[in-house]
């Protein structure tokens, strides 16, 4: 879906890791995961398949959330803020990256993904009781 001044979409290419291809052949839905006929899902489609996924598991839960919550976990693991940006293709319309950067960070964003990857599949140490909610 084009965004700001554009006719069509910035193409935006993303390696998939073993385990995410996997997954999107078990999917029901592949290759069109993120497409219905040949067009972007509208925000409202996703926010429904995201809906339905998560349920009432997490109060207010909305794409912006999803994303963030990426974010915020690639720099936990130390991913700076380009690499971060070219995963998500956020921020990249300035001149640099319009005119001059033609370096496609396959190798840097597969990285950020192993990573967090690897964070999502961590077990959590049995010693440790999460607590919710604020500190007082």
């Amino acid at each position: 879906m084009p965004k700001g001044r554009r006719t069509e979409a910035r193409c935006h290419a993303v390696q998939l890791l073993e385990d995410a291809a996997k997954a999107l052949k078990a999917f029901s839905g592949a290759p069109s995961v993120f497409t219905v006929e040949r067009k972007a899902i509208s925000h409202a489609m996703l926010y429904d398949m995201e809906h339905e996924a998560i349920g009432d598991q997490i109060e207010d839960f909305g794409p912006k959330r999803l994303r963030s919550g990426i974010e915020t976990a690639l720099a936990s693991l130390g991913v700076g803020r380009e690499i971060r940006a070219q995963l998500q293709s956020h921020g990249l319309g300035g001149v640099q990256d319009r005119h001059y950067d033609d370096h496609d960070y396959m190798t840097e964003k597969r990285a950020a993904l192993q990573g967090l990857l690897d964070l999502l599949n961590t077990v959590p140490a049995d010693n440790v009781t999460p607590i919710h909610g604020v500190a007082a």
